[in-house]
């Protein structure tokens, strides 16, 4: 795939030291000739790439998947970034089909770097988009945009800004329902209405400011709302999370003109926390103790949040500190975040609030408790003793300890110290973690047993290679990456590949991939599998007969940094491991092979492969360029994917896949498999094991 002058161009440039003058010059003539023709041919062949995807998406406009049809845009793209129709045609495609193309987050990312103006963007599903990805910052972003822009808000979007992320802070949630609602159907501003209602209802705000911050009209959420509140209520029930009835029917009455509940603006509302905080931090007697007696009179008319909480908590504390933190608790909206809940629930006990300390304790939502990060499981183990729930916390404690490691141990000991100073012993914990910290050495001898018991298993190896920018900008490839990273998660996920048994190298240099092939070298045991993945470009000498991959930092014109066959072959022969399968998705990796038609051999039953060495390759064509988008790796995945047998051989996978890849191909592609020439190869065979 290098593209440059041809050899026969590097020949005639070589001998003319060895000429006369005039020969000299008639072949300086002709090598100016030769590039001239090289440049047209390129252009040519550039055109012609053009012509036919744009024929293909004309023939297939109906038929083809809006993911395909945004690939193939964006390809015309690359080739010739001066194309108009193909830029609007994408533009459109963004808006009209912007949740089947977001599903590859690759794909939305190319998308946005060809549509490099705002307003060109669909700039409401973008701020969902990166609102449900839980990605603040990019949100935020294209709010900005959007609020420059404008943008129209149409009731599609009623069902997803009904379900925003309730973890949203709520000054952030309020800035994008106003952006979003800058130009909006009337359905869905009423709708959002609702919403804001339902965010600050702890918090008592007027329904007429929030009809004013979205400007709109309240005869027009009377008619919305009043027509038939029963549907209206059952719509929300179905469409809602976490649908309130209490709060509806409170909205409902505040529309019919009783708005005795809701008191303040947003202003007035941040104004009376600052002056709250402002005095407790000045010791102001005077204003603490009126606003305790007034609170025993009255209760307190408006809500603190987790975060007023916690700012509370961090002020330098005074006699005032322990019944204000009582009124803040019992007027304080719950996160979901159970971290927080134990933070602040440790304040409480520490201030002997036992009371309100099992209340915001039993608030604790145990189906997110996970044994994946042991460090996790320790508010858990706490909680529940203090709860008194004995099953939960007998569990966890087990969980807690067959997973931990000694940072985790140090984790537990420190909150076990803290525990211990505020009168709270729990001699279970205490004994258990004794165990590890008496022994050292037993902890220890567990580690190095599971990992010795590990080793004796047949341990599976990958290294992934993706190279797709190149230091020649003439190079770059497009997929290569995207590629490599959807082959580890499925090995990971479906086959007998550990994650940290897997390396991916992103764009690598010549050293780089020699240097995690000799490291591999002294990892591998004689029980273990690997397998060697290379998505890149790669090339034919002619004249040597010998094909080599590209790295990152390879030059036109210049071979000292690629990697030849002859390279990779002896690393290969080299290795201690059993089974090495070799996949290369590169132009002219057919090469690799001992001939080049490579062949299938006779099958046996899986022992037979499973007990003979085996040097395998898989490669997306024979001595032939292969296209950037590859349907090698399309169908490949598939084949994995899709594959029901608990055992199968690379030579039965192979089968699976390469008639589909043959068929699919838009330049007649024909992968191929076989033995490595040279390289140590008995007859075995690469067998992929599901979990």
């Amino acid at each position: 795939m290098i593209n440059g002058v041809s050899k026969h161009s590097m020949i005639f440039l070589r001998d003319m030291n060895s000429k006369s003058f005039l020969h000299s010059s008639f072949l300086i003539l002709l090598y100016c000739f030769l590039i001239c023709t090289e440049s047209f041919a390129q252009d040519y062949d550039t055109q012609k790439r053009i012509q036919e995807l744009k024929s293909l998406l004309k023939e297939s406009q109906q038929n083809l998947n809006p993911q395909i049809y945004v690939s193939i845009l964006l390809e015309i793209n690359k080739l010739d970034s001066t194309d108009v129709l193909s830029k609007k045609q994408l533009k459109l495609l963004l808006k009209n089909s912007f949740d089947k193309i977001s599903q590859s987050e690759s794909l939305l990312d190319s998308c946005l770097i060809v549509i490099n103006q705002p307003c060109d963007l669909p700039l409401i599903n973008l701020v969902i988009y990166y609102l449900n990805k839980k990605n603040l910052g990019m949100a935020n972003n294209y709010v900005e945009k959007l609020q420059y822009c404008g943008g129209k808000t149409t009731k599609k979007y009623i069902r997803t800004i009904l379900n925003l992320k309730s973890e949203i802070e709520q000054e952030k949630l309020l800035d994008i329902l106003v952006a979003i609602n800058t130009n909006a159907d009337t359905l869905v501003t009423a709708y959002s209405a609702y919403i804001l209602y339902q965010l600050f209802y702890e918090q008592r705000i007027r329904l007429s400011e929030i009809c004013k911050l979205l400007s709109i009209d309240k005869n027009i959420l009377k008619m919305v709302f009043l027509t038939n509140p029963d549907s209206i209520s059952t719509y929300l029930a179905e469409t809602q999370t976490d649908f309130n009835s209490n709060i509806f029917n409170n909205f409902i009455l505040a529309l019919g003109g009783n708005e005795d509940f809701t008191n303040y603006t947003l202003d007035e509302l941040k104004k009376m926390k600052k002056e709250f905080f402002y005095y407790y931090q000045m010791g102001d007697k005077y204003f603490l103790e009126k606003f305790l007696t007034n609170y025993r009179e009255k209760k307190l008319e408006w809500s603190f949040t987790i975060e007023d909480v916690i700012r509370f908590s961090e002020i330098q504390r005074n006699e005032f500190f322990k019944p204000l933190l009582q009124i803040i608790i019992k007027n304080t909206i719950l996160s979901e975040n159970n971290e927080i809940k134990y933070r602040i629930g440790k304040i409480l006990y520490e201030n002997e609030l036992y009371d309100e300390c099992r209340y915001l304790f039993s608030k604790i939502n145990y189906k997110y408790k996970s044994s994946n990060v042991p460090a996790n499981l320790i508010p858990f183990l706490f909680v529940s003793y203090v709860m008194k729930q004995d099953s939960i916390f007998k569990l966890t404690a087990k969980e807690f300890f067959i997973s931990s490691e000694k940072a985790d141990l140090s984790k537990l000991r420190e909150e076990l110290n803290w525990w211990n100073k505020n009168n709270l012993k729990i001699e279970f914990l205490e004994k258990a973690l004794a165990i590890f910290e008496m022994d050292k050495n037993y902890f220890n001898q567990i580690n190095e047993e599971k990992k010795a018991e590990k080793k004796k298993e047949k341990n599976y190896y990958a290294l992934l290679i993706a190279v797709q920018d190149y230091e020649d900008d003439n190079f770059d490839l497009k997929y290569p990456i995207n590629d490599a990273l959807e082959l580890r998660d499925l090995l990971v996920k479906q086959y007998n590949f550990e994650e940290d048994n897997v390396i991916l190298l992103k764009n690598p240099k010549r050293n780089e991939i020699i240097k995690t092939f000799t490291q591999l070298k002294s990892l591998l045991t004689p029980s273990d599998n690997l397998l060697i993945f290379y998505a890149g470009h790669g090339n034919w000498d002619e004249i040597a007969e010998q094909g080599y991959w590209l790295p990152s930092d390879v030059k036109p014109k210049d071979l000292s940094e690629v990697i030849t066959n002859t390279e990779i072959t002896a690393y290969i022969k080299s290795l201690k491991n059993n089974h090495t399968l070799l996949i290369s998705d590169a132009c002219f990796s057919g090469s690799i092979f001992k001939t080049r038609d490579a062949f299938i051999e006779e099958s046996y039953n899986l022992d037979y492969y499973r007990n003979k060495k085996a040097r395998k390759a898989i490669t997306s064509g024979a001595l032939t360029p292969v296209p950037d988008k590859s349907v090698f790796i399309e169908y490949l995945i598939k084949a994995l994917r899709e594959n029901k047998k608990k055992e199968i051989t690379s030579e039965e996978l192979f089968l699976k896949f390469r008639e589909a890849v043959i068929n699919n191909s838009p330049i007649n592609q024909r992968p191929l498999f076989g033995n490595i020439n040279e390289s140590g190869d008995e007859g075995g065979d690469f067998i992929f094991i599901q979990n």
